[in-house]
């Protein structure tokens, strides 16, 4: 085989590898991309679920302190809570 066929089958190689190379890459960047839109459909419920049982919280806390003093100012307070839940 001459030094030019040799050259042009050394480009053609690092040509297919090249290519090959970038085909997998544009593939796990599609992955990764499904992966990222799975994990966002994740964290948004997560912040739901936070946002909820701190509203759980609050209302707990706030029911304590009616059941303690009977004062109509938590009762009002105790009700605004649940109705936010219950929305």
């Amino acid at each position: 085989m001459s030094i030019v066929m040799r050259i042009y089958v050394g480009m053609g190689a690092m040509i297919a590898l090249t290519m090959l190379v970038g085909s997998f890459a544009i593939f796990q960047t599609n992955g990764l991309a499904k992966t990222f839109y799975e994990y966002r459909g994740i964290a948004t419920s997560e912040v739901l679920a936070t946002h909820l049982e701190e509203n759980l919280f609050k209302t707990r806390i706030s029911a304590y302190r009616f059941r303690s003093n009977k004062n109509p100012e938590n009762l009002q307070e105790l009700s605004g809570l649940v109705a936010a839940i219950t929305d």
